[in-house]
């Protein structure tokens, strides 16, 4: 099945929710539709430590910092 989808439509997720209950497409098929052209990937996260040193004890402190991919998934 051929489908044209404007991720930009206010109404696409109401359209396929339509479509689903009418059988015209499979909850799969609106799964990979979202997932393909729908969602972004989460931002990696970098994990960096830091020594803590106090008089009584020395500890580790962790930082998790997000950083955003430098490519898109998403199809112009």
């Amino acid at each position: 099945m051929l489908i044209n989808i404007d991720k930009n439509h206010p109404q696409i997720l109401e359209g396929l929710d339509i479509w689903l209950r009418l059988g015209l497409i499979s909850d799969d098929e609106v799964r990979q539709l979202c997932e393909k052209y729908l969602s972004t990937p989460l931002p990696q996260v970098i994990k960096t430590e830091k020594l803590v040193t106090n008089t009584k004890t020395t500890q580790t402190q962790t930082d998790l910092q997000p950083t955003i991919p430098e490519t898109s998934f998403l199809s112009p």
